[in-house]
């Protein structure tokens, strides 16, 4: 018996997007990922839909550079002049370029490379409310006297014309150079990091501890000499700079310092055995360091390649512990780094890692071959907002990670350089208009309506004949006075309108979207304003090869 040939008939397939997942430009993507974004956001995840309205939140600083939040209030650094809620405080030096750098430690703000500090508690008496790091007067007599008790050093002093010993306090760690006396043993009496026991400014006498002065015999209770002295106390030239437990760390060349227990101004206070001691160490790994943070029980000293790791509380228990040949913190993007949640997020030359004081992670896979640096970071605690520069073309480009949902988004060519969280609200100094902007804004937004557009493709089914699309359809969910168009490329070809809308109330709209029978196609829409992206769906079967 002959039975009838069957026809073959490819049943159709449904595909339906309701998880859209963010940035993604590697070769094989998720159906829901984007190849290209712009001022989308992860806000309605599942759904896309475009970022919030950015806000200005300050014009009134010429040319703001660094921007930090204490004590509920702004703190803003200027070309020229540092500004503290409002007010400015300081005249800085015009002639530096050097990017200048805040940090924090209890009551003060410390500026590098000025090396000046601001009282907050003393803002409202300028003449005392800030000061230098460093102090120096030139002496032109030195008289010196050992007490037979206490064997402490008795200084007797005579400044130059016009200058006093009032930079100076009790307990500050000071160096005088420029004596010629030879003390016992051939040792040279110029001093280096002495600790001042006690001060009277009205006689410009000086307690130094025993064992500083080096008396010429060993039986020899008072020296003098006369001459161009100098007495100092001296910071080194940090790089980088951050607060930890009520003390200051930083880097200079290949030496970790750290300064006297809640006091910025002294870095060589080197007491045996106290737990306010200053602290130096220099490491013998390769490379320069290139940046600083905090995790919760230790400080993270990086450079490009290794991580240097510093335990304890106290100069007498701590324990340094280096990690080499792992993804550390790129050159040049030392502003990247930001602590969520005890864990670092900060820019290698791989990408964007997260630290927990293990081994780094990769959480920027997404960015596929394209290469960035240059990298400032600012989060709100819950996303890590991040603006770099790409290698190849130098544009800048503004991405938001999502850290919860572990997503990535891209916002726009955003030039930040500074960024600051206060009062609920996410703050960058924004490099081409020269303000300071609220990510999301609050009450003065600076934009009409987002305009934005998402790329997503190429479907090709993974069958290898041509494919017939039976239906294709978007939903969406447009709020009042919006648009939004969506364009086709089929096969590579040039990007095709196939449908536009523009609401004037509130609804929900569902767009055809018919594909000519191809090997792949890709979907753009672009829009304004509020339009959320609910789904995607598409039928398809399977046609010739032909």
């Amino acid at each position: 018996m002959i039975f009838p040939q069957l026809k073959l008939e490819s049943n159709p397939s449904e595909s339906r997007i309701i998880q859209f997942k963010g940035y993604d430009v590697r070769n094989t993507i998720d159906d829901g990922s984007m190849r290209q974004m712009r001022n989308m956001s992860t806000d309605e995840y599942p759904n896309l839909a475009p970022r919030k309205k950015r806000g200005t939140y300050s014009r009134a600083y010429t040319n703001p550079r660094v921007i930090m939040q204490r004590m509920g209030k702004l703190a803003v650094i200027t070309d020229d002049a540092f500004w503290y809620d409002g007010i400015k405080r300081i005249s800085l030096d015009p002639d530096i370029t050097e990017e200048r750098r805040m940090v924090a430690i209890n009551t003060r703000i410390v500026i590098f490379p000025d090396k000046v500090w601001f009282d907050i508690n003393k803002g409202d008496t300028p003449s005392d409310s800030w000061g230098y790091l460093e102090n120096t007067v030139n002496i032109t007599d030195i008289a010196v006297h050992r007490n037979p008790v206490t064997y402490e050093a008795e200084i007797t002093i005579t400044p130059a014309t016009g200058e006093d010993l009032t930079g100076f306090l009790k307990g500050d760690a000071i160096s005088i150079s420029g004596l010629t006396t030879v003390g016992a043993d051939g040792y040279d009496n110029n001093l280096e990091n002495a600790i001042i026991e006690n001060i009277d400014y009205d006689n410009n006498k000086i307690w130094i501890a025993e064992g500083w002065v080096h008396y010429p015999t060993e039986d020899a209770s008072d020296w003098t000499e006369s001459g161009t002295f100098t007495m100092f106390r001296k910071v080194p030239d940090l790089e980088y700079v951050l607060e930890y437990n009520n003390r200051l760390y930083g880097t200079a060349g290949n030496t970790i310092y750290a300064s006297k227990l809640g006091d910025p101004t002294n870095w060589y206070f080197y007491s045996t055995g106290t737990a306010d001691a200053s602290y130096a160490v220099e490491v013998s790994t390769d490379g320069e360091f290139t940046g600083i943070a905090p995790l919760p029980n230790q400080i993270v000293f990086f450079k490009e390649n290794c991580i240097h790791k510093l335990y304890g509380y106290k100069p007498s228990n701590y324990q340094l512990i280096t990690t080499q040949n792992v993804s550390g913190l790129e050159k040049g993007s030392e502003k990247s780094v930001e602590l969520v949640n005890s864990t670092l997020y900060y820019k290698s030359r791989e990408g964007i890692m997260v630290y927990t004081g293990d081994s780094p992670v990769l959480i920027s896979p997404q960015f596929g071959n394209d290469r960035y640096y240059e990298a400032v970071a600012g989060t709100d605690k819950s996303k890590y907002y991040v603006s770099m520069k790409k290698r190849g073309d130098d544009s800048r480009h503004f991405f938001v990670y999502d850290i919860s949902k572990e997503m990535w988004c891209e916002e726009d060519h955003t030039n930040a350089n500074s960024f600051a969280y206060i009062d609920d609200l996410l703050l960058y100094v924004d490099n081409t208009t020269m303000d300071i902007k609220e990510t999301v804004g609050r009450d003065n937004l600076e934009e009409d309506e987002v305009e934005w557009y998402a790329r997503f493709g190429d479907y090709d089914e993974f069958i290898e004949n041509k494919k017939v699309y039976s239906k294709m359809q978007m939903r969406l969910k447009m709020a009042e006075q919006t648009q939004a168009q969506v364009w086709i490329s089929v096969d590579g070809g040039a990007w095709e309108s196939v449908c536009h809308v523009e609401t004037v109330d509130e609804r929900v709209v569902e767009l055809p979207i018919i594909p000519r029978r191809c090997d792949k196609f890709a979907i753009l829409i672009t829009g304004k304003g509020n339009v959320k992206i609910e789904s995607l769906t598409r039928v398809v079967r399977e046609g010739t090869s032909r």
